[in-house]
């Protein structure tokens, strides 16, 4: 069991960088109890996709210099788009931080929650070259092999969940598109729109954006 969580700020979003921030870093902090031996954040910035991540827990992470600067740097010109991963450590070991989330491949950043159990098996059948140890991996380049094919992000990523076996909540941002996609098999994954203040929030728990301060009744699963 890991956490993703995430936030997305429009460009005439109300809310003060303060807030925003202490918002973020809560998600960090509620997250935790999901796992806490690795923790990472992606920020979409314009074209630009910045990842930190380390094989520490997120309560620490949230204290370091380069966290600050990244998330600081990136609130002065919205919009942006944030994922966040708390890691309970499932496959590839965390000490190697090219398994540590968010995880990149092929021009997509990923969070991802779950286990997927034929990875060795999807990495043989559609010839993609493994490079790390985390099963994630294998999720975004199937996505990136579809949708090459498809020319639909959509669709990649329906005929992605068709071929994994296992389970997958994910968060998934693009360096060549200006979307952020989130898709489960578990249900695992809730989400809060706020249009009077322009953000949206995601998390792996209703409870959890309940204890950030959503209204209840903004509060919604994806199925």
């Amino acid at each position: 069991m890991c956490g993703i969580f995430g936030i997305t700020i429009q460009k005439d979003s109300d809310l003060k960088k303060s807030l925003i921030q202490k918002k973020i870093n809560d998600l960090f902090k509620l997250s935790k109890s999901r796992g806490k031996e690795a923790g990472g954040i992606a920020i979409h910035s314009k074209k630009t996709i910045h990842v930190y991540k380390e094989p520490i827990s997120p309560s620490k992470i949230i204290k370091q210099k380069e966290y600050k600067k990244l998330i600081k740097k990136a609130l002065s010109d919205p919009p942006i788009a944030i994922i966040g991963h708390s890691r309970l450590v499932t496959d590839g070991i965390e000490s190697s931080n090219e398994n540590n989330q968010p995880v990149i491949k092929s021009g997509i950043v990923g969070a991802h929650n779950g286990i997927i159990t034929n990875t060795k098996d999807l990495f043989k059948k559609f010839s993609i070259k493994r490079e790390y140890d985390v099963d994630t991996e294998i999720i975004l380049g199937l996505i990136k092999k579809f949708s090459e094919k498809e020319n639909s992000l959509v669709r990649a990523i329906q005929k992605t969940f068709y071929n994994i076996k296992g389970s997958a909540s994910l968060a998934l941002l693009f360096k060549d598109s200006p979307y952020l996609i989130l898709a489960t098999n578990t249900g695992s994954l809730y989400v809060s729109i706020n249009k009077r203040e322009c953000f949206f929030i995601f998390a792996s728990e209703k409870n959890i954006l309940k204890k950030l301060g959503c209204n209840i009744k903004d509060i919604s699963q994806v199925k």
